[in-house]
């Protein structure tokens, strides 16, 4: 059989727990080998429920989480419930015992859940079949311990007060002390006794606060317990009293002052249950409750103490109590401390239970046993809810019968009561210690742990109640002893540097603490001293003289300040009076021995001579500067501070001269290598460098004279930008060679990449030419300056020599000007900083003056090889770059007028190539633009001479500047060459940055105020400018447009331009037209709407599916702008259902633009389709019975007359002026009145094709002023002749020259035929120039056999005539490009007219056939032989290729090619 043990507390309280397992331990030993047990400690009966399982069960009730018999104000953990299952399920127990009362519930209900499991429960009242309830009459033992306690007061003739610590008000713990009372009444019935309830079954520390409590505050001499440690009976013996303990013998564990305990003795009770279970009987339900008389308790023994009258009345006593007879609750007139009769006829219970039926023992006084047991005065169904105590017991300090004024200590405020219920946290906050009041804050001084109160330690202190922990005293305060409230502040002179000191300590030497509380000693700072310890000020210094350190700790260390020396010495005491005067130190030395006796040069070696020589002291140079022998108090500053270590006059680093100025030379036969170090000149590795160089020098430039001169037109463009890629990194690399003459700080490893990059500036110190020339500067300058003549003078021989033995029929101006060009265009940056270096100097400190940054030992403007640098750069300068110039600025300012001449095009192009060819032809200029930039990349070291803050503001400032133009501007013909561009300007304004972090300017804040107000100006400026412009643009746009045509490229550029033209011949006001001034939409858009006066709509096919059309109508409309619809024959009104707004994105070719990106919906453009065709719109229709060029100029006065609108003036809004009739005279007539003569220039378009008829009309307009002076008949446009055929043919075959205008359908037109064919048969007489439009595609094979062979008999003929006739160069007439583009191309044709008419060409015609039988006959072929000039030039150069024809009859019928 297992028995589970369910404990409270643990067997160590020597109590309760304890007892129960000496049961168990005696039940193991006297049944061994049958039983074995198991135990779980601690299981708790009070606080949130903790059972999961619980609330399966029937008698749970879930609302209040608690068994549903539980009294209301129990609120368990029903851990006792899931230690019981897991002991029955898991541990397999067969007899369950639950040793505290409140697990009464959980073991009852446990035990219906496990029916054969037997339970036992101690102290309660719950039964059934498997579960019992034991405890024995333990009130008799306590009947007997008080009559002990009784007689120890009356033979010691104490004051009549007993305390009694107990557990919880139950029947258990009442009973308890009722039975202590009525055994003290057997002695003296005036002995009180008063009760605190603990509310916990063991806690040590509550027991022993209620038990000083009741001593303290109640006089207790006495107490007892019913709780089950033995901390009450320790605290009663601590405080000097008697007690009598509980559960187990505490007189053996405390000793004599208790007189003896009632002890509960558990075995034989379980023994009674275990005997059945072992039976296997399970129906053991029952509730013991035994006494004296079966062994169920003891008394222990009695105390030494307990007087002998006590002895003998409590074994008369205990002789009855072991015979059965039990009176102790039989006394009469039995009253309670409520004044209640608890033994009279009636029982004063309210709502008594049903076994308290009969309160009293038939005919007698005597309680009953239901009674006794729960002592219940109020019951709530079958719980108590108010238990009675006797008269003379007090839980409370309320008035009572007996204490009609209630309990008052004199020891506490009033109302203060520890009577009855304990109010006393768990644990005491930090902070707060446990006394007998309870938990109270420590106090200043003191801290709180642990519940106990400490004092602070030395160096600690509380200032206020209730601290968990002393704060240490900080630095400058200490704390002397322990248990204080303030911290102590350190005297004048003494300190505490760190944190929880109790004492403070003196400064010492050369430090002082001038204030009360100091956490550290000040250095005594410069210009005085403190010569002894624990000092609160310094000495100060004599007037003029301070110290070289702080913490000075005698007065002879006082001598000159910082920047002075005393130049008289100071031996003695002389530098401690005033009579001394200490003198400035000069930039650029150290004061290190001003106050020295021992200030004297040291001996040095220089000018071949050695020296020795003693001077009053004075300041050595600093690193970085040096000084000369004959003038030691004059620093020079050293180019590089490695050169000068500084110190006595002379020194320089080792190998340098000392003679010359910042040790800027090397001596003789020494050369300076990369690093700056001086190295010997032997082993004649200059010579092996200086023929590498001249020999390398010589190969690269041949290469080049050859590979720049190659036919760029036959290479592929990404050549191109290899060559641009590679003139912009030499440019960029020796931009960076300039950076290095800058007078900033260079940190490595830049300063030495720095270095190495200055090679291509000729520098000659990497050629170690000083082996060659020795140490003058002004010769290594001179061989600097005739590198870049003398490699023009080598180029200019190799293409001399390509010329005379490789090609000889090379140009040689041409190609020597292009080779020479591209060495001086990608070295400018070198040569012109060659030349300069004269000019790029850094001053030295006062009247120093300034070196060369280049030569350092050569100071500037003083003479000698200085003035001859000078001289030769001047010579240099006009020598290799005014040259240089001058021919770029010719090139660029006669570039246009060069190129509008073919011929001279050519030449002007191949000879300044090196200047053009990589930009795009519209930035032609940009050469220069970039040598502007190197030429004022170059002068920022000279202009902002050793001022490195002006230097980096100017180089940041031009690269920036210089990049923004050609960011906008993007003139290299590649896209990568223009990106690669702007990244390289970019990354060296960088670079400028990085070394601006690393350079200390002089003084920093006035300049970086200057450049910082000056780019804050610029900033506001530009802002504000930007902004004021566009608000001027908003108000006053211009320039303003009376007119706008809108119009479809595609269908009619052409007609859109001519018109253009006539409105401004007619009107004399200017038209807007797109293709002249802008390709975005949203600016187009912003002209229609703030610059015109009024919107014409050429309406041909296509105008209104157009999106740009679309939008620029529709923005016309939402700005009630006045408008013409100019309708041409092949405009067609659109059906209104296709311009509703829920269709007419179908009817918009909308693919390419999304118009609702610019604010215009589709409901926006519906809505100004239906204004521009509807009646609120003029509606002007080209007449068809006009024919050519009449029937634009009739449109142009038809559309005038429609809308009239004045000049406009900027700011005025159009203004709608009846107009009056438009005289015959202004402009053009309606109708030609032009005479066919012989000598004219003839220009001939496809006939019927307003567009083609457009573009003669725009050729005839553009080319009147070029030709009238060799063309005096004038321009017949032929589509504006009226005239027969023979007489126009006639008149073509007289022509001074002949424009044929190409358009799509021309070769299909019988006139343009004829046209052709009479040029041909001219052709020695006329010019024929072919004008091709966009629209016009050039035959195939297959034209012969589709086109002419079905229509004509003779298409041989006409095959071979316009096989003669494609052999003219051609002229493009780009109608949809701006005005600028027509110029260039008319220009052009008037190019190709030949100013005296006559024989340029030879030609042989056998026969041709009329043109009046060109479809009569039925077969003739004419073909021509071409043969070509020797040197054809590429079209787009525009020179003339020479043709010789040769027709003659033959019978071949070869298909047109």
């Amino acid at each position: 059989t297992k028995i589970g043990f369910l404990y409270v507390t643990s067997p160590d309280d020597f109590g309760w727990t304890f007892q129960h397992n000496m049961a168990r331990l005696e039940l193991m030993s006297k049944y061994y080998g049958r039983i074995e047990t198991i135990t779980e400690n601690y299981v708790e009966e009070w606080g949130p429920n903790k059972c999961d399982f619980c609330a399966s069960m029937p008698a749970w009730n879930s609302s209040r989480g608690a068994w549903s018999d539980e009294p209301e104000d129990y609120f368990g953990t029903h851990q006792a419930s899931m230690v019981i299952r897991r002991m029955v399920e898991e541990e397999g127990v067969n007899m369950v015992v639950a040793s505290s009362f409140y697990y009464q519930w959980d073991a009852f209900h446990m035990a219906s859940r496990y029916p054969n499991v037997a339970f036992v429960h101690p102290g309660g009242w719950l039964t059934r079949r498997n579960m019992a309830q034991v405890f024995p009459r333990i009130y008799q033992a306590r009947y007997l311990s008080g009559i002990a306690m009784a007689w120890y007061i009356k033979k010691h003739n104490l004051p009549k007060k007993i305390g009694f610590v107990s557990s919880f008000p139950l029947g258990e713990t009442v009973r308890a002390i009722n039975a202590l009372k009525l055994g003290m009444e057997q002695v003296d019935p005036e002995i009180e006794i008063y009760v605190t309830w603990a509310f916990t079954w063991r806690d040590a520390r509550r027991e022993d606060i209620a038990v000083r409590r009741l001593i303290r505050f109640y006089g207790a001499e006495g107490i007892a317990q019913h709780t089950d440690s033995r901390a009450p009976q320790l605290a009663a013996l601590d405080e000097g009293k008697m007690g009598t303990g509980y559960n187990t013998d505490m007189l053996l564990i405390v000793g004599d002052p208790v007189l003896t305990s009632p002890v509960l003795v558990w075995d034989k009770e379980y023994e009674k249950i275990l005997l059945k279970v072992l039976d296997g009987d399970m129906n053991i339900e029952t509730n013991m409750w035994n006494g004296f008389d079966s062994g169920a308790e003891r008394l222990s023994q009695l105390s030494p103490l307990v007087p002998q009258e006590a002895r003998q009345q409590i074994a008369e006593e205990l002789a009855k109590l072991e015979r059965g007879i039990d009176n102790i609750f039989c006394k009469p007139n039995m009253m309670d401390n409520k004044g209640r009769w608890r033994n009279g006829p009636t029982n004063p219970a309210v709502n008594p239970v049903s076994w308290e039926a009969d309160h009293l023992e038939a005919g007698t006084t005597c309680l009953s046993d239901p009674v006794v047991n729960q002592c219940c005065q109020e019951y709530a169904g079958t719980h108590c809810v108010e238990h009675w105590l006797l008269a003379g017991v007090y839980d409370s300090c309320t008035p009572s019968l007996s204490k009609p004024n209630g309990i008052q200590s004199p020891n506490l405020t009033e109302g203060q009561c520890f009577l009855g219920g304990m109010d006393l946290p768990d644990k005491c906050a930090d902070g707060e210690f446990l006394e007998i009041l309870g938990c109270t804050k420590a106090r200043s001084g003191h801290y709180g742990f642990a519940e106990k109160e400490y004092p602070c330690e030395v160096g600690h202190y509380a200032p206020t109640e209730g601290l968990a922990n002393c704060l240490p005293c900080p630095p400058g305060e200490v704390a002397h002893g322990p248990g204080q409230e303030r911290c102590s502040s350190c005297l004048p002179g003494t300190y505490a540097n760190v944190v929880a000191l109790s004492e403070c300590a003196l400064c010492d030497t050369g430090l002082y603490a001038e204030a009360h509380g100091a956490s550290k000693c000040e250095f005594c700072p410069e210009a005085s001293f403190a010569g002894s310890r624990g000092r609160s000020a310094c000495t100060a210094c004599p007037a003029a003289l301070t110290t070289l350190q702080v913490a000075s700790t005698h007065e002879s260390a006082c001598v000159c300040r910082p920047g002075t020396y005393s130049a008289l010495g100071a031996g003695g005491g002389s530098v401690g009076n005033s009579s001394v005067p200490c003198t400035a130190c000069p930039e650029g030395m150290l004061c290190l021995r001003a106050n020295s006796s021992e200030s004297a040069i040291p001996a040095f070696r220089g000018q071949g001579q050695d020296h020795t020589v003693v001077l009053p002291p004075f300041p050595a140079a600093a690193p970085g500067f040096m000084t000369k022998v004959e003038a030691p108090m004059m620093p020079f500053r050293c180019r590089e501070e490695a050169w000068c270590p500084g110190g006595s006059p002379g020194s320089c680093a080792l190998g340098r001269d000392g003679s010359s100025v910042g040790c800027g030379k090397c001596p003789d036969k020494f050369f300076t290598d990369t690093d700056g170090v001086c190295q010997s000149c032997s082993g004649g590795m200059f010579a092996i460098l200086i023929i590498i160089a001249v020999v390398g020098g010589m190969i690269v430039l041949a290469v080049v004279a050859f590979v720049v001169n190659k036919n760029t037109s036959t290479e592929p463009r990404s050549m191109t930008s290899v060559l641009t890629v590679a003139a912009l990194t030499v440019t960029s690399v020796q931009t960076l060679g300039i950076l290095s003459t800058m007078s900033v700080v260079w940190v490595e490893p830049l300063r030495s990449a720095l270095k190495v990059l200055m090679m291509f500036s000729f520098d000659m110190h990497i050629l170690q030419v000083e082996c060659m020339v020795g140490q003058s500067a002004a010769w290594s300058y001179c061989l600097r300056q005739v590198v870049a003549p003398c490699a023009a003078l080598y180029i200019a021989l190799v293409i001399f020599l390509k010329k005379k033995f490789h090609k000889p029929e090379l140009l040689y101006i041409v190609e020597t000007s292009n080779a020479v060009g591209v060495c001086y265009q990608a070295f400018f940056v070198s040569i012109l900083v060659s030349i300069t270096l004269p000019f790029v100097c850094y001053s030295h400190p006062g009247k120093g003056g300034s070196s060369m940054v280049s030569n350092p030992s050569v100071l500037c403007f003083g003479g000698g090889e200085y003035t001859a640098m000078v001289v030769v750069g001047a010579v240099s300068f006009l020598v290799s770059i005014v040259p240089f110039l001058a021919v770029v600025v010719y090139a660029t300012w006669n570039y246009r007028s060069a190129t509008a001449d073919n011929e001279r095009s050519w030449r002007h192009l191949t000879t300044f190539r090196f200047l053009f060819f990589r930009y795009k032809p519209q930035t032609y200029y940009f050469g220069s633009v970039s040598l502007s930039r190197s030429l004022f990349v170059c002068l920022v070291p000279v202009v902002a001479r050793d001022t490195a803050a002006a230097q980096i503001v100017l180089m940041a400032a031009g690269f920036l500047g210089f990049a923004t133009v050609q960011l906008h501007l993007q003139p290299w013909r590649s896209t990568s060459s223009n990106i690669l561009d702007g990244v390289l300007a970019s990354l060296m304004v960088l670079l400028l940055t990085c070394c601006a972090i690393s350079t200390t300017f002089p003084d920093a804040d006035a300049v970086i105020g200057r450049c910082g107000l000056t780019i804050f100006i610029l900033i506001f400026l530009s802002t504000a400018g930007t902004i004021c412009f566009h608000l001027y643009k908003r108000f006053r746009p211009t320039p303003l447009f009376p007119r706008f045509i809108c119009h479809h490229k595609a269908d009619a550029a052409a007609q859109a331009r001519y018109l253009q033209m006539v409105f401004v011949t007619q009107t004399g006001e200017s038209c807007f037209l797109d293709s002249d001034n802008l390709n975005n939409l949203d600016d187009l858009l912003d002209v229609v709407r703030c610059r015109t006066g009024q919107l014409i709509v050429l309406l041909t096919g296509d105008t209104l599916r157009r999106p740009w059309c679309a939008a620029e109508i529709a923005t016309a409309h939402a700005t009630h702008q006045k408008a013409v619809a100019l309708m041409t024959s092949s405009f067609v009104e659109p059906n209104p259902d296709e311009i509703e707004p829920d269709t007419i994105e179908k009817y918009l070719h909308v693919s390419d633009v999304k118009l609702v990106e610019l604010g215009i919906t589709s409901l926006a453009i519906s809505r100004a389709f239906t204004w521009l065709l509807s009646d609120s719109v003029q509606a002007v229709k080209m007449d068809p019975l006009l024919s050519g060029l009449s029937r634009f100029r009739q449109a142009v006065r038809d559309s005038v007359e429609a809308g009239r609108v004045p000049r406009l003036t900027p700011g005025v809004v159009v203004t709608r002026l009846s107009m009056k009739k438009l005289p015959q005279s202004m402009g053009m007539s309606v109708k030609s009145t032009q005479v066919l003569q012989p000598g004219m220039l003839v220009i001939s378009s496809l006939p019927g094709s307003d567009e083609a008829t457009a573009a003669a009309g725009i050729l005839a307009a553009k080319l009147r002023g070029q030709v009238m002076e060799f063309v005096k008949p004038g321009i017949c446009v032929l589509a504006d002749v009226e005239a027969q055929d023979d007489e126009v043919m006639e008149a073509v075959s007289k022509a001074h020259a002949v424009l044929v205008v190409l358009s799509l359908g021309s070769l299909r037109s019988p006139q343009q035929l004829q046209v052709i064919l009479h040029t041909q048969k001219a052709a020695g007489a006329v010019e024929v120039v072919p004008i091709l439009t966009s629209s016009f595609r050039f035959p195939d094979r297959t034209f012969n056999e589709q086109e002419l062979r079905p229509v004509y008999a003779h298409a041989a003929a006409l095959s071979e005539a316009l096989r003669c006739f494609f052999k003219h160069i051609a002229v493009g007439l780009a109608t949809d490009a701006s005005d600028h583009v027509l110029d260039a191309q008319c220009r052009d044709v008037a190019g190709r007219i030949p100013k005296d008419k006559g024989n340029s060409s030879v030609i042989s015609l056998s026969s041709i056939l009329p043109v009046n039988s060109l479809l009569k006959v039925k077969k003739i072929v004419t073909f021509c032989t071409t043969t070509e000039s020797q040197d054809p030039q590429p079209v787009g150069i525009g020179r003339r290729q020479q043709v010789e024809h040769e027709c003659r009859a033959d019978d071949s019928d070869e298909a047109f090619n």
